[in-house]
């Protein structure tokens, strides 16, 4: 991800009170973090909520659906191991990010406290 995409939402959200993004919107939390604006994160596919116990069913690995499904340590070493690859992936927001002097978050994409801290700038807390 690039500055530009960064600049590009912070522009048109300038004077905004909400910011409603997707959880693929990578450029919507470091700008959250830097403005404090409320914002509000959407989900529009289940898949985007994964779950240890109900595992996702990946259309190209069907077959992964019953290896995951044989007891939930199954599913988080299966997480962990998708986490480490989205971090890797994750390098240009993390370069973002420290150009813009936040902290630099474990992971950008899979992150529960996110939700959390959304409901919280919703709520105006």
């Amino acid at each position: 991800m690039s500055t530009a995409v960064y600049d590009a939402l912070a522009e048109a959200t300038r004077g905004a009170d909400l910011l409603v993004t997707h959880v693929l919107s990578l450029a919507g939390p470091p700008l959250v973090e830097k403005t404090g604006i409320r914002w509000v994160s959407s989900v529009l596919a289940p898949i985007s909520m994964f779950s240890n116990y109900d595992p996702p069913v990946f259309p190209q690995m069907p077959w992964l659906y019953h290896l995951l499904k044989l007891h939930p340590s199954v599913s988080r070493a299966a997480m962990r191991v998708g986490r480490l690859k989205l971090d890797q992936m994750a390098a240009p927001v993390y370069k973002l990010r420290a150009e813009l002097g936040l902290v630099l978050r474990k992971t950008v994409v899979v992150r529960p406290e996110a939700r959390v801290r959304a409901r919280e700038l919703v709520k105006g807390a």
